[in-house]
């Protein structure tokens, strides 16, 4: 009976030890399947089209071409601007022009419905009613106006002079590089403060300006005198 007694608490320490070397693993969590964020866009968006104009547009710049559904010519002395409706989505957007930008329109008598006219005009809202309004004659043109990234900003150009025309509004100078040819037109009120003498055919200078249409031409025009330098 002793020796049987015996025998279970030899059974039982073992057992008690077996339990407290058994070591359980740590349940591992399953780990997330990890989502790639989206790419970002490539490339970067074109000018804003006639079609996208809407309320959330106001303030910025379309570049496009519209037909001319109706022209509206103001009377005598009024004080009202001309305006050009374009047509949109079957509806009608009037692009505003005062008159002292009207006169400078040298095919004004074309502007006529059913004509094409491209433009580069900002949006503006006006009691409520969306229009577009240009500030220059050279925002429009009946032949495809160039938006290209150097009508957005300063452009610098370094070239030799190949003639010079002065003339009563300013001083136009034909300008030659790498790239070809530009006319640079500086305003009277800048023209004014150059020595002629520097500025002789053969010469080389650096202009930075803004780069606009005239009578479909391009032209740079600097915005100060600063912005026109002699080059050795």
């Amino acid at each position: 009976m002793l020796k049987l007694v015996s025998l279970l608490v030899i059974a039982m320490l073992a057992l008690s030890a077996l339990a407290e070397d058994k070591v359980t693993a740590p349940a591992t969590a399953e780990t997330p399947t990890q989502i790639a964020p989206p790419a970002p866009p490539t490339g970067t968006p074109g000018p804003l089209k006639l079609a996208a104009v809407g309320k959330d547009q106001v303030g910025k710049f379309v570049a496009d071409e519209g037909e001319i559904v109706e022209v509206f010519r103001p009377e005598g002395a009024s004080k009202a601007p001309f305006k050009i409706f374009l047509k949109k989505e079957g509806e009608k957007l009037p692009l505003v022009i005062w008159k002292n930008i009207w006169e400078k329109i040298d095919f004004a008598a074309d502007l006529k419905p059913g004509a094409k006219l491209y433009f580069r005009a900002k949006v503006a809202d006006f009691k409520g009613q969306l229009q577009l309004s240009v500030d220059e004659a050279s925002q429009l043109s009946l032949q495809a106006i160039p938006v290209a990234s150097e009508f957005e900003g300063p452009v610098t150009r370094e070239g030799e002079i190949l003639s010079l025309k002065p003339m009563k509004s300013g001083l136009a100078i034909q300008i030659k590089d790498a790239s070809g040819e530009i006319k640079v037109f500086i305003p009277k009120k800048m023209s004014d403060e150059f020595d002629l003498k520097k500025l002789a055919k053969g010469a080389k200078i650096k202009v930075t300006g803004q780069v606009k249409l005239f009578k479909d031409e391009k032209e740079l025009v600097p915005d100060k005198a600063a912005d026109v330098q002699g080059l050795p």
